[in-house]
C-alpha cells in the first residue's frame, strides 16, 4: 500500500532531479500514465523520460496540490513550475 510519506518522497525526489533516486521509488512492474504520452510506459522507459524532462525543463518543480491513495494506486494533482530551455521531447512509446 502506498503511503502519504512515500508520495512526498516521490515529489521530493522529482524536485531534486536525481534520476537514480526517482527510479528507486518505482516498483519493478510500474506502469506510468502521463498526459503527453498516448501509450503508458513501463519502468524501463523512466530513465529516458526523466532525463528528457529535466533536459527540456532544467528548472522543473512540482508543488503538491492534492492526492488520493487507494491501495497501490495513486492519483495526484500538482502545480508544475517549469521554463522550457531546450527543445521539447517526443513521446515515449512502449516497445
Amino acid at each position: 500500500m502506498v503511503t502519504e510519506k512515500e508520495l512526498n518522497n516521490w515529489l521530493d525526489a522529482c524536485n531534486s532531479h536525481d534520476v537514480n533516486r526517482i527510479l528507486k521509488l518505482f516498483a519493478k512492474n510500474a506502469v506510468v500514465h502521463e498526459p503527453q504520452n498516448v501509450v503508458p510506459f513501463k519502468k524501463d522507459k523512466l530513465r529516458q523520460f526523466f532525463n528528457r524532462l529535466f533536459h527540456t525543463y532544467p528548472c522543473f518543480q512540482f508543488k503538491n496540490e492534492g492526492f488520493v491513495i487507494q491501495g497501490n494506486e495513486v492519483a495526484s494533482w500538482k502545480t508544475v513550475i517549469k521554463t522550457m530551455i531546450n527543445p521539447s521531447y517526443d513521446q515515449l512509446t512502449e516497445i
